[in-house]
C-alpha cells in the first residue's frame, strides 16, 4: 500500500473480505452479496473517503474505476443501528415461523464491513431457513410481505430466493417473486494441493529472500545517493565563489576593451587635428581673399569718375551727358553704398576671423590636453597591450 500513510483509518485486509462460519449458509450470503460488491472499496473515514477519490479521478477516461462507499457509522455499531430500517420481523417471529435468523447474523467480517452489507444491501432485513420442510411458504409470505408500499422485502428458504413487494395501485395487493439458489462458489472452502502449497510457500520463500535483499540494495543505494547529494551540495558552495570571479574577470575584460575603443577614438581625433593647415596660414587666406575683392569694387569708382569727367567736355552732348551724368551719380550714390555695406561686411568679416582665431587657440589648447591624456594612458597601458598595439 504505497499511500497507506496518508489515510486516517485502513481496514484490514484492504480487500472486501467477509467469511461464512457455518458453510451450509454460503449460498445464502452469495445470493445477496454480488462480485460487483465484492469490488468495492469500503471507508470509515470522510476524510479518507474524499482522498481516495481524488485519485480515482487522475485515472485516465476509459480505463477501470473502482467502486467507493461511505456513510457514516454510529460510534456503538453494532449495538447502536441507528441509521439502519429496521426489520418488520422480530428474531422470536422468524423462529417460530421456522427461519434460521437474518443474512447477517451469518457472516463474521469486519464492523465496517457489516455496516456496508446492513447499510447498503439490507442484510439485517433478510431471513434464511435452511429446512424449506419447517416453513409454511403462506405464513412466510404474509410474514415478510410490506405493510407499506415502498422497497421490497426479501428472504431465502432452502434454495429459493423470495423478493415481496406491495402494490401502489387499487387493492394494494402483495406481490411475491421466486427464484432457485445456486451452490456457493465464492465462499466453500477448498482443499489445495499438498504440493502446490510446498510450491506456493518456496516461492513465497524466495520472494521474501528476494525482498529482503532488494531492501538491502536500496538502503545502499540511498546511502550512496546521499553521499552524491551531499557532494553535489559540496561542489555548488564551491562554484559560488568561482562563478563570482569569472564575472569580475569578465567586468574587467569589458573595462579594457572600454578603455582600448576610447584610446582609439582618442587617436583619431588627434590624427584628424594634425592634419588640418595651420591658423595662421589659413587667416591670410582669408585675408586675402577679403581685401582682393574690396580692391576691385573700389577700382570701380575712378573709372566711373573719368567717364563722368568726358560726358561733361562734350558741350553738344551736354543734355545727354547730364541725364547720363545723373544716371551715372545715381549710379556712384547706388556704388558707395555698396561700397559702405561691403565695409561693414568686411567689419563683421573680421570679427568671425577673430572668433574663428580664438575657436583655433581653444581647439590647439584641447588639443595639448588630449595629447597629454594619450600620452598618460599609453604610460599605464600594460606591456601586453603596447605590443599588440604595435603590431
Amino acid at each position: 500500500m504505497e499511500h497507506r500513510a496518508e489515510f486516517k483509518n485502513v481496514i484490514q485486509p484492504a480487500c472486501f473480505s467477509v467469511t461464512v462460519p457455518d458453510q451450509r449458509y454460503c449460498h445464502f450470503i452469495e445470493a445477496v452479496i454480488t462480485p460487483a460488491h465484492m469490488r468495492t472499496f469500503i471507508f470509515d473515514n470522510e476524510g479518507d473517503y474524499k482522498r481516495f477519490n481524488e485519485y480515482l479521478d487522475r485515472i485516465p477516461r476509459g480505463e477501470y474505476r473502482p467502486t467507493s462507499w461511505f456513510r457514516p457509522r454510529p460510534e456503538d455499531w453494532p449495538n447502536d443501528r441507528q441509521g439502519l430500517t429496521p426489520p418488520e420481523q422480530s428474531v422470536d417471529d422468524l423462529r417460530r415461523h421456522g427461519f434460521d435468523g437474518f443474512a447477517i447474523d451469518f457472516v463474521d467480517a469486519p464492523k465496517e464491513v457489516t455496516w456496508f452489507l446492513c447499510r447498503s444491501l439490507d442484510m439485517h432485513r433478510v431471513g434464511v431457513a435452511l429446512d424449506q420442510a419447517r416453513v409454511d411458504p403462506e405464513a412466510a409470505s404474509r410474514l415478510f410481505s410490506p405493510r407499506n408500499p415502498g422497497a421490497p422485502s426479501r428472504y431465502c428458504i432452502g434454495f429459493s430466493h423470495f423478493l415481496s413487494n406491495r402494490s401502489q395501485y387499487g387493492q394494494r395487493l402483495v406481490q411475491t417473486a421466486a427464484s432457485n439458489l445456486s451452490k456457493a462458489i465464492w465462499f466453500t472452502e477448498q482443499t489445495a494441493d499438498p504440493s502446490f502449497k510446498m510450491r506456493c510457500q518456496d516461492t513465497i520463500t524466495l520472494a521474501d529472500q528476494a525482498i529482503t535483499e532488494k531492501r538491502a540494495e536500496k538502503e545502499e543505494l540511498d546511502r550512496h545517493d546521499a553521499e552524491l547529494n551531499e557532494k553535489e551540495k559540496n561542489f555548488k558552495r564551491q562554484q559560488v565563489p568561482i562563478s563570482n570571479r569569472i564575472e569580475e574577470i569578465k567586468a574587467a575584460i569589458t573595462r579594457v576593451r572600454n578603455l582600448e575603443r576610447s584610446i582609439r577614438d582618442s587617436e583619431t581625433r588627434l590624427q584628424a587635428e594634425q592634419a588640418r593647415p595651420p591658423k595662421e596660414r589659413r587667416e591670410r587666406a582669408l585675408k586675402q581673399n577679403l581685401v582682393t575683392k574690396t580692391k576691385e569694387r573700389l577700382n570701380a569708382i575712378p573709372q566711373f569718375k573719368r567717364v563722368t569727367e568726358e560726358l561733361n567736355s562734350k558741350t553738344h552732348e551736354f543734355t545727354r551727358i547730364t541725364f547720363e551724368s545723373l544716371q551715372v551719380m545715381a549710379n556712384i550714390a547706388a556704388m558707395e553704398q555698396v561700397v559702405h555695406r561691403y565695409g561693414a561686411a568686411t567689419k563683421d568679416l573680421e570679427r568671425e576671423v577673430n572668433e574663428f582665431a580664438q575657436r583655433v587657440q581653444a581647439l590647439e589648447a584641447e588639443k595639448e590636453e588630449l595629447a597629454k591624456t594619450v600620452t598618460q594612458l599609453m604610460d599605464n597601458l600594460s606591456p601586453a597591450v603596447i605590443e599588440r598595439q604595435q603590431a
